[in-house]
């Protein structure tokens, strides 16, 4: 009976716990997405980086974050779509249904 519980304790502690699953980095899209809720400000920013020509004045030297503003008040725009949006083409598409 002593041989057994010895050999009991030893398979038991050789049994390996099982492997810590390590954590996945962010990848890029992670990075780029807006913290908090989507502004103007962010959505200009990411025009900006996209070069899109919404990002700059109008003729009439209207900024971008204005613009938006103004259309917030008349035709809300998807903020958070337009935030994340690949193409200046795409974010133009963020309130087709």
């Amino acid at each position: 009976m002593t041989r057994f519980a010895l050999l009991v304790a030893l398979v038991l502690c050789a049994c390996p716990s099982p492997p810590t699953p390590t954590p996945t980095p962010p990848g890029p899209a992670a990075a780029d997405a807006p913290v908090g809720p989507a502004t103007c400000a962010a959505v200009c920013a990411h025009y900006a980086a996209l070069g899109c020509p919404a990002a700059q004045q109008t003729a009439h030297g209207v900024s971008c974050e204005t613009v938006c503003a103004n259309a917030q008040a008349i035709t809300p725009w998807n903020l958070a779509c337009r935030a994340v949006a690949p193409t200046c083409a795409a974010a133009d598409t963020c309130e087709t249904p």
